[in-house]
């Protein structure tokens, strides 16, 4: 898979090359992209489960609407909707799909690359939103989402709270309590037992300060982005018995309704980010066939603090969470702690200290400690578990077929900065060869 990979994007390169050579803009489109389709797409539109016949009991939801829910209700066997959005306004909401299709898009394939959508078929934003206002009376609490089938949206899921422009003033200048806005968000919200198909973005976006989200018995298969997005300053989610297959393969621009293909390997997603997210656990999962990996812990550098005033800075690491009796199958790495540790972040116009530069190179320190990885298999990687941060756990886990190394502990950038990774408890492990461990940089 691997020498497949490398000629195709050698090819994509060749041909970049002679469109410019030719110096013709209609040439180059074509040529762009022909070079988009040599790379893969990841579409799981099968799984989905179509009613024979629709009932005609089913809500009638119309095409574009947004359907405020503030009470629990199970929907009749045999619905389908096309770009509705459920959003659930109210706390103790317990919605039962009852395997109905929730479908983003007026039609189920979705375009090829840099083929653009017209406006009445491109993906809605969200399936289900998860919404409150800061200043809200009531928190909502105690959500549940199950046996839902959700394809084609940019987001299948997404659960936030709206933060006033005082109080992102205050994050930026570090002078308002995280705690007291985990107090108020969102929590407890579960989704269960549901299909989130060929998401445009994330199939699910888990916003700052959301505390105890959790997955179960669900599939999370075909999305542009990362399956499951865990950012800054959320805290106790679950992810339990779940599968995420074929994410991180594509972008989509909303601007252009277009799909372009993750060329470079930088590019490529992982099935769930943990971008200074704590204290989660992520146990019995299937992760196979992502375009970049399994499990990435790391901190967000502040990206875009200069030049856009809603991005905050990230206060705390991807620490203290465990991950644990998952399987990891075709992919680049399965689990990376601290994965943007020696990453030139250059073009993130990143808000945090510099910690080290050379030439145009910029570097910056990630944080994800204390994180532990026990009992997982690893088959068929390039890399199984790297770790560039301190206080890892690394514990009977069992690799197969690895390319690389089994377990890789240590980082150039922390080396040059003379505070080498230090702290790693690796012991257990069934290895795929003699040498599967390295520890390099002058980690411990």
């Amino acid at each position: 898979m691997g020498v497949l990979k490398s000629r195709r994007v050698a090819c994509g390169v060749l041909l970049i090359s002679l469109g410019s050579l030719v110096g013709c803009d209609d040439v180059a489109d074509d040529i762009e992209e022909l070079v988009d389709d040599l790379f893969e797409d990841k579409g799981y539109a099968e799984e989905i489960v179509w009613p024979a016949q629709v009932n005609t009991q089913c809500p009638l939801w119309s095409r574009g609407q947004v359907i405020s829910i503030s009470e629990s209700m199970k929907l009749p066997a045999n619905c389908a909707f096309e770009q509705v959005t459920i959003k659930i306004v109210a706390p103790d909401v317990d919605f039962d799909c009852n395997a109905a299709v929730f479908n983003g898009m007026n039609k189920v394939d979705r375009n090829d690359y840099r083929d653009a959508y017209n406006k009445e078929e491109a993906p809605k934003g969200h399936g289900f939103m998860i919404h409150s206002a800061e200043n809200s009376a009531v928190r909502l609490d105690n959500i549940k989402i199950r046996n839902c089938q959700i394809i084609n949206y940019i987001h299948a899921v997404d659960v936030d709270m709206e933060l006033t422009a005082d109080t992102e003033l205050g994050l930026r200048n570090r002078s308002v309590s995280e705690d007291s806005l985990r107090a108020k968000a969102p929590a407890n919200i579960q989704v269960l037992n549901s299909k989130l198909i060929n998401g445009h973005g994330s199939a699910i976006y888990i916003n700052r300060y959301i505390t105890g989200f959790s997955l179960s018995n669900s599939a999370v298969k075909g999305s542009g982005g990362p399956g499951l997005y865990l950012e800054a300053g959320t805290r106790f989610a679950t992810i339990t018995d779940s599968v995420f297959e074929g994410n991180g393969y594509f972008s989509y621009d909303g601007a252009t309704r277009q799909r372009e293909a993750r060329r470079s390997e930088l590019a490529k997603r992982e099935a769930i980010a943990v971008d200074s997210s704590t204290e989660n656990t992520i146990t019995n999962n299937e992760f196979k066939d992502n375009a970049d990996g399994g499990i990435y812990l790391y901190k967000n550098c502040w990206e875009d603090a200069a030049s856009d005033p809603t991005e905050l800075p990230r206060t705390e690491g991807a620490n203290s969470n465990r991950i644990e009796g998952n399987s990891f199958t075709d992919e680049t790495t399965g689990v990376w702690i601290a994965e943007r540790a020696d990453r030139d972040l250059s073009g993130f116009d990143c808000g945090d200290p510099l910690v080290y530069e050379e030439d145009d190179e910029k570097y910056y320190r990630d944080y994800a400690n204390k994180n532990s990885v026990v009992n997982n298999t690893f088959h068929n990687l390039d890399m199984g578990v790297r770790v560039m941060d301190d206080l890892s756990i690394v514990r009977d886990n069992v690799f197969t077929n690895i390319g690389g190394f089994d377990i890789d502990v240590g980082s150039g950038i922390r080396e040059k900065i003379a505070k080498p990774v230090s702290g790693t408890t690796v012991e257990g492990n069934t290895l795929s060869k003699n040498d599967g461990i390295r520890y390099r940089a002058g980690a411990n």
